[in-house]
């Protein structure tokens, strides 16, 4: 895994639905949410392929667009596993 990757095990309380809500692509996940979002989101992956290489630029793209961000928003509520 790239440096800076941050893993969530499955095998957890929660987990399974831990990764649906964080899959961007899954049909229930916070970007499907929101329609108006997710056909920008999709658009700008088909127009720019370098957009869609870059998980930073995407995670940055959205999060500049989702509504009631909190001041934790930077802040991923996940501990990595060493």
């Amino acid at each position: 895994m790239p440096v800076g990757t941050i893993r969530v095990p499955s095998n957890q309380p929660l987990g399974l639905l831990a990764a649906a809500l964080l899959e961007a692509e899954a049909p229930d996940s916070f970007l499907a949410q929101n329609a108006a979002i997710r056909a920008a989101f999709d658009s700008r992956l088909a127009a720019n392929p370098a957009f869609a290489q870059a998980p930073k630029a995407r995670l940055d793209w959205l999060m500049e667009r989702l509504p009631d961000r909190s001041p934790f928003h930077l802040i991923y509520p996940i501990r990595r596993e060493t």
